[in-house]
């Protein structure tokens, strides 16, 4: 064990040598202590807990698609809780993918139509979007009328007028 931590010790080179700095001088030649400081420094378990915050707190942004908000929860998914069983993870995915839709009605109808799996929640939250988006009301101007520069002279006239009674 002293050879494997004098070997750590030595290979430490650069940023990674600093490491040696937050480590007491009594416990340099542990590696089980210098292991952990740098697992703490780099070690994949501190991304994990950022991967989980970031996947906790993502919500689908203004201008992405359900696909694009879709791909980014798998990807974060899989770097926060990666090893956990298929079927965790699934429900994971399928629960921040719901919680961050940005469509209420989309999300509603997402939410109350449980879906075995992420692939087909996504499926069936891009047909609800789909149909909300050609259900609504389309706005068409028939007419427009302008008002020309003589009316409204007169009715600035008018208002001229009215005030200096």
């Amino acid at each position: 064990m002293e050879d494997k931590s004098a070997a750590l010790f030595v290979a430490l080179k650069g940023p990674a040598a600093e490491i040696l700095q937050t480590i007491p001088d009594c416990e340099r030649n542990s590696y089980d202590a210098l292991m952990g400081a740098v697992e703490r420094r780099y070690g994949s378990e501190h991304r994990r807990q950022i991967y989980q915050m970031e996947l906790e707190n993502r919500c689908q942004k203004a201008n992405e698609t359900l696909q694009e908000f879709a791909s980014e929860i798998e990807r974060l998914a899989h770097l926060a809780i990666g090893d956990a069983s298929g079927e965790h993870l699934e429900r994971v995915k399928i629960q921040r993918f719901i919680n961050g839709m940005r469509d209420m009605y989309t999300k509603r109808e997402t939410y109350v139509n449980p879906k075995p799996t992420f692939a087909e929640t996504v499926s069936y939250a891009q047909t609800r979007e789909t149909a909300a988006l050609l259900s609504r009301p389309a706005y068409k101007a028939h007419r427009v009328e302008v008002e020309t520069p003589d009316v409204m002279n007169e009715i600035l006239k008018t208002l001229k007028s009215m005030a200096e009674m």
